[in-house]
């Protein structure tokens, strides 16, 4: 049988989105046709420089998995300043949060499982690319619900939702800097002053009486 090019060229993608799900970490021994047919269903996302992918406050649709380029996780701050949280790589991921909302095994309680983004995702690089897991297509397959929750949340952290003490931690690290670097001018602006500062009553310059004066002739 002849297979035409354009079928093909779906087996090649397919075959390239299946490599991409089977090497990662957080799949690592997941049940093999479940992870195809998520594959043939993963949607593809391409941003640009400065992009903004995903909000904070906003819904998180899925797995979102970075394929090329660079994208930072910001934490808004009231001042308006955005700090960085993560820097996500190639093969990296965020959104593997909004997933956990079966029951948790381990008391038999569903499971927290997070539907908003705490930060928001920018993208750094000229360009990048994602795949997009949707959460109906994960939670299609039982056998990939059962493998995720048996992962452990300290181990595949989702970068756009730490915990509280990692957000209070970096806000703290954050003010104690802004405080040193403030206590830091106000000690240079201090030794400006007092090097423009005479010290003691500022000294006159002497006046030279007229007949002192050298003659210009």
């Amino acid at each position: 049988m002849e297979i035409s090019g354009g079928a093909a060229g779906a087996d090649r993608a397919s075959d390239k989105r299946m490599g991409l799900l089977s090497g990662l970490p957080l799949f690592a021994g997941a049940p093999v046709q479940p992870l195809q047919n998520l594959a043939a269903k993963l949607q593809q996302v391409a941003s640009v420089y400065g992009e903004v992918v995903l909000h904070a406050g906003q819904v998180v649709e899925g797995l979102w998995i970075v394929t090329e380029g660079l994208v930072t996780v910001l934490l808004p701050c009231e001042n308006g300043r955005d700090l960085t949280f993560a820097t996500i790589r190639p093969g990296g991921y965020f959104g593997l949060s909004s997933l956990r909302t079966v029951e948790d095994k381990r008391d038999g309680r569903p499971a927290a499982g997070v539907s908003k983004s705490k930060l928001r995702v920018r993208v750094d690089s000229s360009t990048a690319a994602f795949f997009l897991a949707r959460k109906k297509d994960v939670q299609a397959s039982s056998e990939l619900m059962a493998h995720l929750l048996e992962l452990d949340a300290e181990d595949y952290p989702d970068p756009v939702a730490p915990c509280e003490h990692e957000i209070d931690g970096l806000l703290q690290t954050h003010n104690s800097w802004s405080r040193y670097r403030l206590k830091e001018r106000d000690s240079v602006l201090s030794a400006r002053d007092r090097a423009r500062t005479p010290r003691g009553l500022p000294r006159r310059r002497p006046l030279v009486s007229p007949a002192a004066r050298p003659c210009s002739r």
